[in-house]
């Protein structure tokens, strides 16, 4: 069916798939049922007092929170990291639903325990939460779908007396036990296992029997199943040597295979050494989504190495890792465990109420290692055409003609996800399809003339993918296409000729290229586009007439995730139907040169996360039906009512649904301002200028600063107060009239938050080119510390300077970017003459040439700033990552026009660099560093290089980055 979400998350794919319920057979392990309230010693968890209606960033999804449930507060964490089941109106909720319809419950950091929509009903709705260990939570609230509110009833902890007894785990577990057949077994074998299945069946029709018998009677029949079964030796080698062994996955309880089993190769490695077995499985398939994976063995998890295998992708990822654990009797089955980033975080790793769960099963063993399949392309091609149904007359072979009368599932051919990597044999296809997925491969190029044939073709998905480029006029046969997604690949450029005259198009995904440029007329005559997405690309400008000719359809733009200093002039195109615009981190500085007030029907601006500093009076003084303006994290000192309208004609009672403000430099927010919005949900503070990060000339040739609060303070103060029931804390006064009252008063900031935060802290010195432009001249990153709140640095040079303040920090379970602080800006116009001026190292182009030999920093002297920046960008996304054996593999986001990288490293914080790799060329954006000491922490820095006129010219140094060796 043809997708309606512009965009899809591959970790929900994954977490969906590894949902699917099917046919039980075995049950592993001790079944962990619902828990029973007749078990004495049961907890009540954390009392339930209110709900609240929640939504997704993009608002595509919408669900109940309870945000007192809170996995990271002490009073709560054990009752919700237990959670291992949620019944909502009589319908039972899994982490996630295996076709996407809602019915799924998540938990996260900010919201909590989140129920979504699925089986929510108008009014009074009830749900059941159980947790191991604890009491059933039922839970009674009323829901207004259409006024989007929630209101909560009731929660009572329920007693032994509303208990239920739970039979289906051991229903399941005979079932499974009653689909073996004796064949080679003993007779004394067979009749002891008939027996162990009767006293099963006596427990299950017991209408008596206690939930704690029952479940000793799963444990007593899985015992017997293993006992039966352990009848191959050969299963368990004698000698010590490699071997290949075979496995099947499925899911707890089921005989269909687990889709968990479509993640790793079909055979793994078995390493025997001295009685003591490892085994070693590659994960092929949804890698990068993968945080941990591991096999259970007697009811213990073993510890499993995770090493990067093939070659890294150009942004440093892999596509396959490999993963080694100790395991012991290979006739069992063994719960497999993988932890994946939808539902968990790094800090998750080895709580395995978090993992989903599969069975394990081997099924042969033999001496020997030739390593994993490594299967042709054409073949795997082949074989996916097969599994979709393409070879009609079943002789394992596909024709042009079977190809050419193929029309799939009403025109539909999904070969989604089958690491297809040569498609040159889809040429073949025909007009009967109008529907193409080939999202989740490894395709690195679309052959010329590929959809030439498919002149019908209405809706194609290239997502996540290898693509570089696109051939010119790729689509110049299909002008039926309605929606091109191309989201996750490797494009550099969009050329004139490759996605115009598309009459029909309405959807464009371009998102998570390396798109820098799109050409003048990219997108002519494509009059029917409605959404263009490109976000999370490199780009800084698009053509100025861009959008001329889908200016009165075009209702969405994303551009999100770039370099824009300023909005493109091309909106300025899209003024009849134009309905959001979303440009949130970027490098904005200024939006003046789009005229929002020809836009009618304008809802929403997301410009979050930029650098605006002004919002001039009448900007969106026409925009009626605004409904949400999103300024958090910019750099805006005032803004006034006389920016929006007088009245507003949305559906939100005549106000904006969502005005965010917060984290600028606003010292005081206009009330009228505020009365522009929904009061009751919207916050205006924290403020950055609460820091007052301030910036002093200090005889001649040092600057000092100093700050009142730390950007930890201002992220805590953010994350206290923005949930809607949260009170707004307007002055620094009340923030620390907050602490105190939490008994924080006396505490580092960096205490209160250490339990549930991880965090960078990176201070940046900047001076001011002639063009305006800053340059970073010296960079520092706190790591996980306490921020310093004041300091001075040495300057060599007449100049203005400022101090930059960026702040990484774990939002929902994850360590990302937070929000920029700057100081006032500091002209120093003044040398002390009895100190060396250091004139050399300020001539050079950035920080990173401070530290080059001085062979290098001659050559590097000689040309100006603009030129090496033009040339060079700093090296970013610089990861570093402990492999087995005391190595580290160091990866970083390549740089365009690099010609090599110079890898460098430290063995203290403050200490001296020493050049320990160059990495030739621009493909490879990875080093493995070998013979570390184990528990030592060492520093690396990573910068480019590029050789012009015979000369190499640097780029800056990546940020510093840390890791202790532990393995």
């Amino acid at each position: 069916m043809r997708k309606r979400v512009l965009t899809y998350s591959l970790a929900l794919a994954m977490a969906l798939a590894m949902a699917v319920p099917q046919t039980v057979i075995l049950p592993t392990g001790i079944v962990q049922v619902k828990a029973a309230n007749t078990e004495t010693g049961l907890k009540t968890g954390i009392a339930i007092t209110k709900a609240e209606w929640g939504q997704n960033w993009s608002g595509t999804e919408n669900y109940i929170k309870f945000t007192e449930m809170d996995k990271y507060a002490s009073t709560s964490s054990d009752y919700c990291s237990k959670i291992n089941k949620v019944v909502v109106n009589d319908k039972e909720y899994p982490v996630y639903d295996e076709e996407g319809k809602d019915n799924y419950y998540s938990m996260t950091y900010s919201d909590g325990l989140c129920i979504y929509m699925g089986s929510i009903k108008d009014g009074e709705n009830t749900i059941i939460v159980s947790a191991n260990g604890y009491k059933d939570k039922k839970i009674i609230v009323n829901v207004d779908k259409t006024a989007k509110t929630v209101t909560f009833v009731s929660q009572e902890d329920l007693g032994s007396g509303d208990a239920v007894i739970d039979k289906n785990a051991l229903n399941n577990m005979i079932t499974a036990a009653k689909a073996y057949t004796k064949e080679s077994a003993s007779d004394e074998k067979w009749n002891a296992f008939q027996e162990a299945i009767k006293t099963a069946e006596d427990v299950y029709n017991n209408e008596s029997a206690t939930q704690d018998q029952i479940d000793q009677a799963v444990a007593a029949l899985r015992e017997a199943i293993d006992t039966f079964k352990k009848e191959d030796p050969t299963l368990n080698p004698t000698e010590d040597g490699v071997y290949t062994v075979t496995l099947k996955a499925t899911k707890q309880g089921s005989e269909v295979t687990s889709s968990l089993g479509g993640y790793f190769e079909g055979k793994a490695k078995l390493t025997v050494k001295d009685g003591e077995m490892k085994l070693s499985m590659l994960n092929v398939s949804m890698a990068k989504y993968l945080l941990d994976f591991t096999l259970e063995t007697d009811g213990t998890f073993a510890q499993a190495t995770k090493e990067a295998y093939g070659d890294a992708n150009s942004d440093g990822s892999y596509d396959a890792y490999e993963y080694t654990m100790s395991i012991k009797d290979l006739s069992k089955i063994h719960t497999a465990a993988a932890l994946v980033s939808v539902m968990g975080s790094e800090s998750d790793k080895g709580n395995y109420d978090k993992y989903m769960k599969a069975d394990i099963t081997f099924t042969s063993l033999e001496k020997g290692w030739k390593g994993y399949d490594k299967k042709d392309a054409n073949q795997t091609l082949v074989d996916a055409l097969i599994e979709a149904g393409v070879d009609t007359n079943n002789d394992g072979e596909i024709t042009q003609e079977e190809l050419a009368a193929f029309n799939g599932d009403e025109g539909s051919l999904d070969l989604s996800n089958k690491n297809l990597s040569n498609i040159d044999l889809l040429k073949g296809l025909s007009d009967k399809i109008k529907e193409l997925d080939l999202s989740g491969n490894k395709i690195t190029e679309i052959p010329e003339g590929f959809f030439d044939n498919m002149t019908n073709l209405e809706y194609v998905d290239l997502n996540s993918n290898h693509i570089k480029a696109l051939p010119e006029n790729a689509f110049k046969n299909t002008k039926k296409l309605n929606w091109i997604n191309i989201r996750a690949n490797n494009l550099t450029e969009i050329k004139k000729d490759t996605l115009s005259g598309l009459d029909k198009l309405v959807y464009l995904e371009l998102d998570n290229n390396s798109i820098t440029s799109v050409e003048a007329g990219a997108l002519d005559g494509d009059t029917s586009l409605k959404q263009l997405s490109i976000s999370g690309n490199e780009l800084n400008a698009l053509p100025d007439h861009l959008l001329d000719d889908a200016g009165d359809t075009i209702n969405f733009i994303e551009l999100s995730n770039n370099e824009f200093v300023k909005l493109p002039n091309c909106i300025n195109a899209a003024t009849k139907k134009l309905r959001k615009i979303s440009a949130f981190n970027n490098a904005l500085e200024d939006i003046s040169n789009i005229d929002f007030t020809k836009m009618s029907n304008l809802e929403e601006v997301n410009f979050y996360k930029n650098y605006i500093a002004q919002v001039p009076d009448g900007t969106f003084a026409k925009n009626k039906k605004l409904y949400s303006v999103d300024f958090h994290d910019n750099q805006i000192s005032n803004i006034t009512e006389k920016a929006f309208p007088e009245t507003f004609e949305n559906d939100y009672d005549g106000v904006l649904h969502k005005l965010d403000l917060t984290l600028n430099n606003i010292k005081v927010v206009d009330p009228a301002v505020m009365k522009k919005s929904d009061t009751a949900i919207n916050k205006f503070y924290p403020q950055k200028n609460a820091m007052n990060l301030e910036l002093k000339e200090d005889n001649g040739q040092k600057i000092s600063w100093s700050q009142d609060l730390s950007v930890l303070d201002l992220a805590f103060w953010f994350d206290k107060t923005a949930s809607d029931e949260a009170r707004e804390i307007e002055t620094v006064e009340d923030y620390k009239d907050m602490l105190e009252q939490n008994g924080w008063k006396d505490k580092n900031i960096a205490e209160v938050m250490d339990e549930k935060y991880d965090w960078d802290i990176i201070t940046e010195v900047q001076k001011k080119n002639a063009d305006g432009t800053w340059e970073t001249i010296k960079e520092d990153t706190e790591t996980d510390q306490a921020e310093e709140l004041k300091g001075n640095f040495s300057v060599s040079n007449l100049g203005t300077y400022r101090i930059k303040k960026v702040l990484n920090a774990t939002l929902n379970g994850t360590k990302q970017y937070r929000f920029t602080v700057y100081s006032n800006e500091l002209a120093v116009s003044k040398n002390d003459d009895k100190k060396p001026s250091n004139t050399t190292a300020e001539q050079k182009p950035s920080s990173a040439t401070t530290e080059q030999k001085p062979s290098d920093t001659t050559t590097t002297q000689k040309l100006s700033t603009t030129t090496v920046k033009d040339i060079l960008k700093k090296v970013s996304k610089i990861n570093l990552q402990n492999l087995k054996k005391r190595k580290v593999r160091i990866t970083w986001k390549k740089v365009k026009n690099a010609d090599g990288y110079q890898v460098y490293r430290a063995t203290k914080k403050n200490g001296k660099y020493k050049l320990v790799k160059v990495v030739k060329g621009n493909k490879k954006v990875s080093y493995t560093n070998t013979k570390l000491k184990k528990n030592k922490k060492y520093y690396y820095k990573v910068r480019a290089y590029r050789t012009v006129k015979g000369k190499k010219v640097y780029g800056a140094f990546s940020s510093k980055k840390s890791i202790l060796i532990k393995k």
